[in-house]
């Protein structure tokens, strides 16, 4: 059974885009957009080059969901301001993103790395 190993506290992530547009008449007007995450290489250990079969999950509302691989998962969902200002997105240590360890995956005394790519965009909402 997998163990998902939880944050100790909450972790905030900020999301500044000042892309809004004009409108015609020469306002800025809010955009609507997604923050959204994947993990697009396995855990590596930098002692052996082991990869390991544990990876990154993003759980909201006790579901989590798998981040690696070729699918985005949004992760939060903001409007854009017009004086930039960075939105905060706050996940409490149950919530977010978390490491779930494979049992006996690891190597005790070793350091592994893997990268997230996160990616902003305009929000498309679901029909």
């Amino acid at each position: 059974v997998p163990y998902i190993l939880k944050r100790t506290e909450d972790m905030t992530v900020y999301l500044a885009d000042s892309r809004g547009y004009t409108t015609p008449g020469g306002e800025w007007a809010a955009d609507t957009r997604q923050l959204s995450v994947r993990q697009v290489t396995e855990f590596t250990s930098k002692e052996t080059g082991e990869a390991l079969a544990s990876g990154m999950v993003f759980v909201r509302d006790g579901m989590k969901t798998s981040i690696a691989g070729e699918t985005d998962v949004v992760a939060a969902v903001g409007e854009s301001t017009a004086d930039g200002n960075p939105i905060p997105v706050t996940w409490t240590p149950d919530e977010g993103i978390q490491f779930e360890l494979m049992p006996n995956d690891a190597a005790p005394g070793n350091t592994y790395t893997a990268t997230l790519q996160w990616t902003i965009a305009p929000y498309v909402a679901a029909d």
